[in-house]
């Protein structure tokens, strides 16, 4: 009785066309005119449907699956009130799927019926349509088939206003959704002697109906249910879900796919059962409904990393660990000439790490940068996948470098409680690392150069914009990281790139092209196709920067002085005696030249190579790290002798960055794989530790 009287009170508000809420007057949107509008279509027109070209557009991404146990309507209205418009610009309303009952409309509503025809009739203005005389062909059309198995045919009724909630109560406004009805096939056929085959494919031909007629007609958010499991029609619920799971799954229609048609699915499920059968059946399937397609993303990331660690990992922890332990080698040195190395280290030099106390030996400001460097890249990286959009990386190296900026001049508590990530202007997570709070002799062109920066923001063409006329060797001792990261067909792009990024502090060209030409050898060295040798990369180097800066008027400097360190590399003479013809290293094409020499002399042999390189009269450090750079990609880390491996400072640190940079971003704009430690460190710059 509760319910017809609350059908009566809806049926009411109808006629005078308002109600009251709190007090306040509520009008009806549309008249009984509009509340009576119906199509029906028909299998015939079904068919035509599902064969029709209809122009559409493919989209990326997916649509949103959800199951809930709750009823129809009150899913449509969350929907209606979180996404008042379809992404894809079409019809407004929700379409709401209303299990129809074939031979009276509206069911047995208006005698209290408790099916969900009848809890929607009751909460809508739905009943005008169905019992209105443009609804009667659907009825007519049911009439003459046997009621067990119907028909495909549908009723659409585009202006449903929802009036009340599930428990009778009027809504503060009404809120409008469409209607799709149809009439499932009952089991109880299968007793009447239908083939269970042939009944499930017929109840598949009318999901498959519904489906087609709701993008037809520009429906994009859908609120569907357990159609067909009611006692009436009996069919198992795991049958049905099961059948739309399937008919989204293989849903084409004029070349494209679900996703291109539908922006959300929801499948309403009020289960008041103790087991909730039919709850689980359809949240098994549409509570993740890509779950294949997820776990397929999972496989093929992996698949991608252990590729990637398998042609690359050991070089590139090499190369960048390398390249750690060179600087470390050096840096106790680094402003000695190579009689005061003789003096303090004997005949040979230094040839082993110098510790500080606690055993440990200090990396100085190059290897820092390095890796401040690998964070600007692979925030960059990140942000494309994930957005689509991006800068160019030197970019967001230019922010890395700021946060570095911040360990050379802050206070590590200051630093840490600072909001981070993209947005915030910061991108490293490598300000969680206390130890890089600690100045190891930064350059002053460096630091100038950085301090200017923070005043004048927004530059992003760091060659045409020079901050300065510096060439010193700060702009090609952190390069290595950014060489390793890109495997881009066009190499030329890669050492253009790194240019931009050495003159984010480094203006002079001799200060920038360096850094093309290290870039060059390092990337080639790594993802060349051909089988070259160090030799021939150096040479491939020389003419690609000579080609990109050809019109530069230090150009000959820089070829000339590596040519010369490649003649040099072949004589008897000694590494002392070579290097001083070569210069200090103070600039970065005498840091080049002294690291391709060493490199070129002890390809295979890390250990003598990087002692060559630190052990001469000036910046040790810079060229003990190119060497070791290049040295360690060509050995591998596996080829790095365990005394450098032990007792470096910041090892964890230094490898781990290293695998980041061999990994890459795997995530994507359209992708499920998920990477929670990527994103912690580069989207919100936070150290990940595993156990968060």
């Amino acid at each position: 009785m509760d319910r017809i009287e609350t059908l009566r009170d809806t049926l009411k508000v109808m006629e005078i066309g308002y109600y009251f809420k709190n007090g306040r007057k509520v009008p009806l949107r549309y008249g009984r005119d509009v509340h009576s509008e119906s199509i029906v279509i028909l299998p015939d027109e079904i068919e035509r449907i599902k064969k029709a070209k209809i122009d559409g557009i493919t989209v990326m991404g997916r649509c949103h699956y959800v199951c809930e146990n709750t009823d129809s309507f009150s899913m449509a209205v969350k929907l209606s009130e979180s996404e008042r418009t379809g992404s894809r610009g079409k019809k407004e309303e929700v379409l709401v799927l209303n299990f129809a009952n074939p031979v009276r409309p509206g069911g047995g509503v208006r005698d209290g019926d408790r099916a969900q025809e009848g809890d929607l009739c009751i909460c809508s203005t739905l009943l005008a349509s169905l019992e209105s005389d443009g609804a009667a062909p659907y009825y007519e059309h049911l009439a003459k088939l046997d009621y067990c198995t119907g028909s495909d045919a549908v009723i659409i009724t585009p202006h449903v206003e929802i009036l009340k909630d599930r428990n009778g109560k009027m809504l503060d406004e009404p809120v409008t959704v469409a209607v799709i009805s149809c009439a499932a096939p009952m089991y109880f056929a299968v007793f009447r002697g239908t083939d269970e085959d042939e009944y499930r494919k017929m109840f598949y031909g009318r999901i498959e109906g519904i489906l087609k007629c709701a993008a037809y007609y520009g429906y994009s958010r859908l609120v569907l249910g357990a159609f067909g499991c009611g006692g009436t029609f009996g069919t198992d619920a795991a049958v049905v879900s099961d059948m739309f799971y399937k008919a989204f799954k293989e849903f084409e229609y004029c070349g494209r796919s679900e996703k291109d048609y539908f922006d959300s699915v929801a499948f309403a499920v009020l289960d008041r059962s103790d087991r909730q059968y039919n709850f689980r059946e359809f949240s098994r399937n549409f509570s993740h409904f890509y779950r294949e397609e997820d776990r397929a993303a999972y496989l093929e990331a992996e698949e991608r990393i252990k590729d990637r660690e398998e042609k690359y990992l050991d070089k590139i922890r090499g190369c960048i660990f390398g390249g750690a332990a060179g600087d470390a080698l050096g840096y106790p040195v680094e402003f000695m000439t190579h009689e005061m190395i003789v003096s303090r280290f004997g005949a040979d030099g230094i040839t082993s790490y110098s510790p500080r106390r606690d055993g440990l030996a200090e990396i100085s400001d190059d290897t820092q940068m390095s890796l401040f460097t690998a964070c600007g890249v692979m925030v960059g990286d990140t942000r494309f996948s994930l957005r689509g959009i991006g800068a160019e990386p030197s970019a967001y190296v230019s922010m890395a470098y700021d946060d570095w900026y911040a360990t050379q001049t802050e206070r590590y508590k200051d630093v840490k409680e600072r909001e981070r990530g993209y947005l915030k202007g910061s991108v490293s997570w490598l300000t969680d690392v206390p130890e890089l709070f600690s100045r190891r002799a930064p350059g002053n062109t460096c630091m100038s150069a950085l301090d200017a920066a923070r005043r004048r923001t927004g530059r992003k063409d760091f060659i045409g914009q020079r901050r300065n006329d510096s060439k010193g060797c700060g702009g090609i001792m952190r390069i290595a990281p950014f060489a390793l990261y890109y495997d881009m067909p066009d190499i030329e792009r890669t050492d253009m790139e790194a240019a931009q990024i050495a003159a984010i502090t480094h203006g002079n060209s001799l200060g920038y092209m360096p850094a093309a030409f290290l870039a060059h050898i390092l990337n080639r060295l790594l993802y060349s196709k051909e089988d070259l040798g160090l030799k021939e990369v150096v040479a491939e180097a020389g003419d690609t920067v000579r080609k990109l800066f050809k019109d530069d008027s230090h150009i000959d400097e820089l070829t000339d002085i590596v040519d010369l360190a490649v003649e040099l590399s072949e004589n008897g003479d000694s590494d002392v005696s070579n290097i001083r013809k070569l210069g200090e290293g103070w600039v970065a094409e005498e840091t080049l030249a002294i690291a391709v020499y060493c490199a070129l002399r002890y390809e295979n042999d890390f250990s003598r190579g990087i002692a060559a390189a630190v052990n001469h009269d000036g910046d040790s450090d810079s060229t003990g790290a190119v060497t070791g750079n290049i040295l360690g990609l060509i050995n591998g880390f596996s080829g790095i002798a365990d005394k450098w491996k032990k007792g470096l400072e910041l090892s964890d640190v230094i490898l781990e960055i290293a695998d980041d940079v061999c990994h890459r971003c795997q995530m994507t704009e359209y992708s499920a794989y998920y990477d929670p430690a990527w994103v912690l460190k580069y989207i919100y710059a936070r150290r990940y530790r595993g156990d968060e």
